[in-house]
């Protein structure tokens, strides 16, 4: 896919994660506290991965499909 389909469909699906994030939170899901943990985690470390791939010369549209792969597998196990 293209940058600019990668870029849609992750600013599609975004929302969506947080939106089923978010109600599982407000739930008190027993499961709750975990997932928060999973989230700060996976976004530090996305955010390392994608700095260093900037930083050793991999394309822009590489980051934002891992950022896509993410969004699309959370968006399938939430």
């Amino acid at each position: 896919m293209s940058i600019f389909v990668d870029s849609i469909i992750v600013a599609y699906k975004s929302p969506i994660v947080v939106g089923k994030r978010l109600l599982k939170f407000a739930k008190g899901d027993a499961s709750a506290p975990i997932e928060a943990t999973k989230m700060v985690v996976e976004k530090a470390e996305l955010a390392a991965i994608s700095v260093s791939s900037l930083a050793s010369g991999r394309s822009l549209g590489s980051v934002v499909k891992k950022y896509r792969r993410k969004v699309e597998a959370n968006a399938r196990r939430l």
